[in-house]
């Protein structure tokens, strides 16, 4: 049993999973490893927020949008909040609710009438 299983062996299956979620690119001579084979098991009330800070930040668009449909997939299927923190504008049209900040304080708030799929989104 993998390590990460086996404090889940008493329970039902995970209610989302992604495996091997892998990004890495050169910059120079430099290899960067944006993200490096990341699994994600969620199970039946484990999780209640998620926070992702910048989550489409080092990567390319076409990488972003793996990452932003795997998130939008765990809050679907799972109810859980998520936040996403970003300077991305287009990643907004996303969300069922969007506040913006300016100098540290809130500076407006909205909420979509219709969330786009991330699938959609370019920048």
């Amino acid at each position: 049993m993998e390590p990460a299983m086996a404090c889940h062996a008493d329970r039902t299956a995970p209610v989302f999973q992604t495996k091997g979620l892998t990004k890495t690119y050169r910059q120079g001579d430099v290899e960067v490893h944006a993200l490096r084979g990341v699994d994600i098991s969620l199970y039946p009330g484990e999780l209640v927020v998620m926070l992702c800070d910048e989550p489409t930040g080092a990567l390319d668009s076409a990488t972003g949008i793996l990452v932003l449909a795997a998130l939008e997939r765990a809050n679907r299927e799972t109810g859980t909040t998520t936040v996403i923190i970003t300077h991305n504008a287009s990643i907004a049209n996303m969300a069922d609710r969007v506040i913006t900040l300016s100098d540290g304080v809130i500076s407006g708030e909205h909420r979509n009438s219709e969330r786009q799929d991330p699938n959609t989104l370019s920048w």
